[in-house]
């Protein structure tokens, strides 16, 4: 297994996933491809990818099977920066790999260079037994719970 960063030439592979990711987790929103390509082409201009970024999880056959998505922010009180993932994608049958962890390494590893404070990030659409075990495993690597997400839908 291999991680990559978002790169203009994984363009057609990280659409392809989204497509699936969104198929599954989000089935009653349009997909917008010209938005993606727009939010991709936006996030690999910059080169040392302070505001955005993006990772891609490759098996050893060089099928893509899973993908990151985060940005940073400025905490409104301190001149601090933190980071939040806003996807975390694997395929189904490849849940049971390292391919989740070493996709939360990168990200971790992002925050870091950036000087970050904190990490964010959510895990949705998860059954409760797995939602144990996630939760479980994320606060073995360091991660603490911290509150909980709402989202009301304005569509």
């Amino acid at each position: 297994m291999r991680i990559e960063q978002l790169e203009t030439t994984f363009f057609e592979d990280f659409i392809a996933l989204a497509k699936v990711m969104q198929e599954e987790c989000e089935p009653d929103l349009l997909f917008d491809e010209q938005t993606l390509v727009e939010w991709m082409f936006n996030g690999t201009a910059d080169a040392e990818r302070k505001w955005m970024n993006a990772w891609l999880a490759y098996d050893d056959e060089d099928k893509l099977i899973g993908m990151a998505v985060a940005s940073t922010g400025g905490y409104p009180f301190s001149k601090s920066t933190w980071s939040l993932m806003h996807y975390w994608y694997v395929l189904p049958e490849y849940r049971q790999t390292f391919a989740a962890l070493e996709l939360l390494q990168a990200f971790e590893a992002w925050s870091r260079k950036l000087g970050c404070i904190r990490m964010h990030f959510g895990a949705d659409r998860v059954d409760v037994d797995k939602a144990r075990d996630i939760n479980g495993g994320i606060e073995k690597l360091g991660f603490t719970k911290y509150g909980e997400q709402f989202y009301k839908r304005l569509d």
